[in-house]
């Protein structure tokens, strides 16, 4: 039970990845940074929210995390794969 749950947070993150890049506007670095915000950019509300709803409960936190951690581990590969495929390896502002 616990492994589908994981599965769907992996899941569930890279289509939000997905639908967070797609409709987005601009040069690649901005549409990859929005599709990973867009996968975990309400943990903390859904954290605080079962935290309170779930006081006596701990393992369901935990399942929650589990789901967000999950998810993020799908997040950092896909953008890892576009910033690869962004054209130029330099800095665009000169630095290091």
């Amino acid at each position: 039970m616990e492994t589908l749950h994981l599965l769907a947070g992996f899941v569930l993150a890279t289509a939000a990845f997905a639908l967070g890049t797609l409709p987005a506007t601009g040069p690649p670095a901005r549409r990859t940074a929005l599709g990973g915000v867009a996968a975990v950019r309400n943990a903390g509300p859904a954290l605080a929210a079962t935290g309170i709803a779930f006081a006596g409960q701990p393992a369901v936190l935990g399942a929650l995390a589990g789901a967000l951690l999950s998810g993020l581990t799908a997040a950092l590969p896909i953008a890892a794969l576009l910033s690869r495929r962004r054209s130029g390896t330099g800095n665009p502002q000169g630095g290091i």
